[in-house]
């Protein structure tokens, strides 16, 4: 069951008040849901693309924990028949 949880980075210079909304099943998965989104906003993918990790706090129900979220990109391959002859 999905619960809307308010995270905000105070690494970024982010309050509380900046917080973002974010609907997940739990605190850790709203952490990573903010990382995910933060680093699509941001075109840099500096979380997943630099190791770089970011302290996030996410509160729900009055409680405020705080998490290290980081990430990694993973690539991409393609494959595609070819007409060549061994």
């Amino acid at each position: 069951m999905s619960e809307t949880y308010r995270v905000w980075c105070p690494y970024q210079g982010e309050t509380e008040d900046d917080a973002t909304s974010v609907e997940a099943a739990s605190p850790n998965e709203a952490a990573k849901k903010w990382a995910a989104a933060y680093d699509k906003a941001d075109y840099t993918y500096s979380i997943a693309c630099d190791d770089n990790s970011e302290t996030v706090c996410v509160r729900a129900d009055g409680d405020t924990t705080r998490w290290l979220v980081w990430g990694q990109m993973m690539p991409t391959y393609y494959a595609e028949e070819s007409e060549e002859e061994e």
